[in-house]
């Protein structure tokens, strides 16, 4: 199983899929137990690139003996409040820590024409290897939008991994590209539900399927652009630090 953080926050979380960094701590702990139980470790990812991510989540990391894949939205780096500048990611990169892109704008790339497509994969992936000098070859879907078109171009763009949000799915080759899905960590995840996730056998996978689907139609019954300016609204509370 494939974890997936965003927000990190000190006292309270506000948002959906923010958790606090005392829980994020303890969701380390946790799995910290796993090295001696002969249970995979997860690989853990961040998406969007919140600063939150470099403050609070890289240390913890890094005390507990774990490296995450932070996926980052390219176009903000340095340029929106409340995001990671280049300097931040270099450091991530020095500490042993993967960077990946989240596209350029964070535009859902399945509503992307061709030249839109090749503007988020391509810029995204030039800035932040320009960034780093060194490569970027894993990409996460904003929104968790995909299709074989968009993987397809990930692939004519040099990514070799692309993740998802679709927790049950295995790593395994599409479309010129390895599709891995993940498992958003939600502000309730407590440490028996991340667990749960993460000791997942057959059985809770067909269940975390059938709860993705549910979601996946209620996404299409409110259209793309609904989703995306419901996104854009939590994604514009003031930053307090």
């Amino acid at each position: 199983m494939i974890l997936t953080y965003h927000e990190l926050e000190p006292h309270s979380a506000s948002r959906p899929y923010s958790v606090l960094c005392s829980m994020f701590r303890r969701h380390l702990e946790t799995l910290q137990t796993l090295r001696q139980t002969g249970v995979p470790l997860p690989e853990i990812t961040f998406d969007d690139g919140h600063a939150s991510q470099y403050e609070y989540g890289a240390p913890a990391l890094e005390e507990a003996g774990f490296h995450g894949i932070f996926f980052i939205t390219a176009g903000w780096t340095g340029q929106r409040a409340g995001y990671m500048s280049a300097a931040d990611l270099r450091s991530l990169a020095r500490a042993g820590h993967e960077i990946g892109s989240h596209g350029w704008s964070h535009a859902l790339l399945t509503r992307c024409s061709e030249s839109e497509l090749a503007e988020e994969l391509r810029r995204s992936r030039a800035f932040l290897e320009d960034c780093l000098g060194q490569a970027v070859t894993s990409i996460s879907m904003p929104g968790g939008r995909w299709n074989d078109r968009v993987l397809a171009a990930c692939a004519e763009a040099g990514y070799r991994r692309v993740y998802n949000s679709e927790p049950h799915r295995r790593p395994g080759p599409r479309c010129g590209v390895e599709l891995a899905g993940r498992w958003m960590v939600r502000r309730t995840t407590d440490t028996g539900g991340l667990m749960r996730v993460v000791r997942a056998g057959g059985a809770r996978r067909l269940l975390l399927r059938a709860q993705h689907e549910v979601k996946s139609v209620v996404r299409r019954l409110a259209g793309d652009a609904l989703y995306q300016r419901m996104w854009q609204t939590l994604g514009s509370r003031p930053e307090g630090r």
